[in-house]
């Protein structure tokens, strides 16, 4: 009996140390759980692996104004029609510069004089000129887009016998393809469109107009410059 209750003690013993062993073992994976599941700084809990939703957000940019404000430089064909412009585009600031015969390098120099930047730039030049010169006429009206930075700017296609042989026809179709790659900024006038279409706009001399069409040709002009601003 008392070999037997020794051995029973004994194994008693090692019952405990069992229990006590598991206990601790327990208790570590209790602190590991516990602490995997310590609040991040913020309060939100911290992970190993996280997922980061994001969203794009569109920015709605407010519509820059643009000033009625136009500013013609031309020829005669710009004599003709710059009263009519004044009357037409109604509470608008219309300033104009013309003067027959002016070719397009001089009414360039007239443009790099003006002291502020209109909100339409519109131009009546390049009937004076040599119907070759495309690339005069294709740097003049890059520097105009340059310059109005972001605003419209006008040219208008030519109607004219040809000159040396040459027609306007490749110097009109350089400004429809030219604005055909900047629409919004670069409207044209197409005049020898219109011209082609109903011949009475044009006087005897095959170049300046009737009173019909330097009114027709002041149309023209004012609805490009309103859509510019609209």
């Amino acid at each position: 009996m008392l070999f037997f209750s020794r051995r029973a003690a004994a194994a008693a013993g090692l019952c405990a140390l069992a229990l006590a062993g598991c206990g601790s073992s327990s208790h570590a994976d209790t602190s590991t759980a516990a602490a995997a599941a310590v609040p991040a700084a913020g309060g939100a809990s911290y992970s190993p692996v996280s997922s980061v939703a994001t969203s794009k957000q569109t920015v709605s940019r407010p519509k820059r104004h643009v000033p009625r404000s136009l500013m013609l430089v031309g020829d005669s064909l710009g004599v003709g029609i710059s009263p009519l412009l004044q009357s037409g585009l109604a509470g608008w600031n219309v300033k104009t510069d013309d003067l027959v015969g002016r070719p397009l390098a001089t009414g360039m120099a007239i443009w790099r004089q003006r002291t502020t930047r209109p909100g339409v730039a519109a131009f009546s030049l390049f009937t004076n000129d040599d119907p070759r010169a495309l690339s005069s006429l294709r740097s003049a009206v890059r520097e105009t887009l340059r310059d109005q930075k972001g605003r419209c700017v006008i040219w208008a296609t030519i109607h004219r016998a040809p000159v040396g042989g040459v027609s306007y026809t490749a110097a009109n179709q350089l400004l429809k393809r030219m604005a055909a790659r900047n629409p919004k900024r670069l409207k044209i006038v197409d005049w020898a469109g219109a011209v082609a279409k109903s011949p009475s706009l044009i006087g005897p001399d095959g170049v300046h107009g009737t009173a019909a069409g330097y009114a027709t040709r002041a149309r023209m002009y004012e609805n490009a410059a309103r859509s510019c601003v609209s």
